[in-house]
């Protein structure tokens, strides 16, 4: 939410699909439906129904990028020793 509450980010994390931003835009096209059924919802706890703005949230696939990016790393010995395997040698 916006400090004034006039706009909510709606951030959203897309999975099994390739095409992420199509689930964005297909958001963005149910948009009155969307703000009507928020608008039921808290019309009582607000004065003013929020705007809505959607983002993708890519926070997994960071994730999964950086587990790539660990795991490569490992499997090419540029990590150095892990805590314990320095005197086992």
């Amino acid at each position: 939410m916006s400090p004034d509450l006039n706009i909510a980010r709606i951030y959203l994390s897309v999975y099994n699909t390739e095409d992420k931003q199509t689930v964005i835009l297909e958001m963005e096209d149910s948009y009155t439906r969307l703000r009507q059924s928020l608008a039921h919802r808290i019309k009582k706890h607000v004065r003013r129904i929020p705007d809505l703005q959607f983002h993708l949230d890519d926070t997994l696939d960071e994730m999964y990028r950086l587990k790539a990016l660990f795991q490569q790393l490992e499997d090419d010995n540029q990590l150095g020793t892990k805590e314990g395997e320095e005197g086992e040698k």
